[in-house]
C-alpha cells in the first residue's frame, strides 16, 4: 500500500508538473527545452474543455508552483556546476557534495509535496468528467514514457 501511495505522489506531481519529457522529446533528442507553465495550461484547458472561470482557477493554482519549479531547476543546475567543480578537484570535499544533494533533495521534496496537494484542489475545480478525462490522459502519458521495466507501482512486492 505505502509503494502505491508513492507511486501516486510521483504520479501526481509528474502529471502537473507537465509532461517535461513530452516536450523534449519534441524538441528533439536531447533537447534542453521545456515548455513554458502557460503553454502546459493552454494544453490542460484544451485537453479537459475547461470552461474561463476554472481556467483562472487553475492559473491561480498553479502558477506560483511553476514559478518555484523553475527556481528549483535554476538552483539544481547551479548545484550541477559546483559538484562538477568538486569532483574534479585534487582533493574534493564528499561530504560538502552530500550536503549539496541533500538540500537539492529536500526542497524537491517540499515541491513534490507542493504540487499533489494542488493536484487535489485541482480535483475540486474539475467535473467527474473532467477529472476521468485528464486520468485517462495521465495514464497514457505515463505509459508513453514509462521506460522499460517500469510496472508503475502495481507490483507492491519491489522494494
Amino acid at each position: 500500500m505505502k509503494m502505491r501511495w508513492c507511486w501516486g505522489a510521483l504520479a501526481a506531481a509528474t502529471l502537473m508538473l507537465g509532461g517535461v519529457q513530452a516536450a523534449r522529446s519534441q524538441a528533439g533528442e536531447g533537447a534542453q527545452q521545456c515548455l513554458d507553465p502557460s503553454e502546459h495550461l493552454q494544453k490542460l484547458y484544451d485537453e479537459i474543455q475547461a470552461t474561463p472561470e476554472q481556467q483562472a482557477q487553475i492559473r491561480q493554482l498553479f502558477e506560483p508552483l511553476f514559478q518555484d519549479v523553475r527556481n528549483l531547476r535554476e538552483k539544481r543546475l547551479a548545484a550541477h556546476d559546483t559538484l562538477l567543480d568538486m569532483w574534479l578537484m585534487d582533493n574534493p570535499d564528499q561530504g560538502g557534495a552530500h550536503v549539496i544533494a541533500a538540500e537539492l533533495s529536500g526542497e524537491r521534496a517540499v515541491i513534490a509535496q507542493r504540487m499533489t496537494k494542488a493536484f487535489f484542489q485541482l480535483r475540486d475545480i474539475l467535473t467527474p468528467e473532467q477529472r476521468q478525462m485528464l486520468a485517462e490522459s495521465s495514464r497514457q502519458r505515463m505509459r508513453e514514457f514509462a521506460c522499460p521495466g517500469d510496472t508503475g507501482g502495481d507490483d507492491d512486492s519491489q522494494p
